[in-house]
């Protein structure tokens, strides 16, 4: 697997793209993936790479579903995928306590992926920098 991680429009999937020789239609929109009651999501054939993985945890959050354990069963079902993720972390803390708890699964996803994989990017300003 590997992460790539930055704040909202700063390339990451341009990024990616270049970086793996990934096809635009070899990606999948992680907010169209849907998760089954078996932990198992069904990802359409051909697809090496899932966008905006935050809008899955989103999803997952309000579904009651622990998007940790999601993911790491999305992980282990497709070590080669190439994860991208907007970074929630940074600036204000939301008062809303659904968008704090969003944000805050996000983080423990994210930190999940970067132990899981092999080679972790963040990406500012169209230039990604390797961290792992």
């Amino acid at each position: 697997m590997v992460l790539v991680f930055g704040g909202a429009y700063q390339g990451k999937l341009v990024f990616a793209l270049e970086q793996f020789g990934i096809r635009r239609d070899e990606v999948v929109e992680a907010s169209f993936l849907e998760w089954d009651t078996a932990f198992h999501f069904a990802l359409p054939a051909g697809v090496r790479a899932i966008n905006h993985i935050h809008g899955l945890v989103r999803k997952l959050v309000l579904k009651g579903v622990d998007p940790v354990l999601a993911f790491a069963e999305l992980a282990q079902q497709n070590p080669e995928l190439v994860v991208l993720c907007d970074e929630m972390g940074s600036g204000v803390v939301p008062l809303d306590k659904e968008e704090n708890e969003v944000r805050e699964q996000v983080g423990k996803v994210l930190q999940a992926a970067a132990a899981r994989s092999k080679e972790v990017y963040r990406v500012l300003c169209g230039i990604g920098m390797r961290v792992k």
